[in-house]
Order: structure tokens, then C-alpha cells, then sequence
């Protein structure tokens, strides 16, 4: 799919660190990618599987249903979210307090 490499070169044509990329999407994108071939000629499905886990072209591959899978855009609609980053340099940033509430029983 020449999108995911369209993907993959925008966030590496600014310099981030090259040991801690990964992709994140979820169960829909997963079972696609598991189901499409890489060439026309079935040399193996573009999402692959080894030891450490799942990877697309040799790059880790996580999957959560917490990445969103009803996205629209244009007249497309319950559209995955296929996410590319370092993330080892991945910052999350809390205004505010955090409210914990502990319930004893």
C-alpha cells in the first residue's frame, strides 16, 4: 500500500530518531493488513508476524481498539486511524490535576 509508505516518509523527512518508530491502529486495519499480499503474486501479507511481535516492513506494529475506527473524510466513512511515530520521544502533556478516587470495600 503506497499510502503506508507515503506515511512512514513524512515523519521521517523530519529527523526523528530512528529507534523507536512503530505503527498503532486497531483490529479492523489489523485484519486487513494480515489479509493483503505485499506483491501480486502472494509473497506474504503485508502485516507480518515473528518472536517480538507484529511488524510492516521490518517495523514494530501495535494494535489497541482505542485508536478510532469510525473516521470520516471526504464521502469515506468508518475509517481506521493508522499511526506512525517515534515513540520512544512521545510526550503527553496534563494540564490540570489528576482526580483519583479510591474506594475501599
Amino acid at each position: 500500500m503506497p499510502e503506508i509508505m507515503a506515511l512512514t516518509a513524512e515523519v521521517e523527512q523530519h529527523n526523528v530518531p530512528m529507534t523507536s518508530l512503530g505503527f498503532l491502529s486497531n483490529a479492523k486495519v489489523k485484519a486487513l493488513l494480515l489479509s493483503t499480499q505485499k506483491m501480486a503474486n502472494g509473497s506474504g501479507a503485508i502485516l507480518s508476524a515473528d518472536n517480538d511481535g507484529f511488524n510492516i516492513g521490518g517495523t514494530r506494529a501495535a494494535f489497541s481498539n482505542n485508536v478510532p475506527s469510525d473516521l470520516t473524510k471526504g464521502s469515506g466513512t468508518g475509517l481506521s486511524a493508522l499511526i506512525y511515530g517515534a515513540w520512544g520521544e512521545l510526550l503527553i502533556g496534563q494540564w490540570g490535576g489528576i482526580d483519583l478516587i479510591v474506594e475501599m470495600w
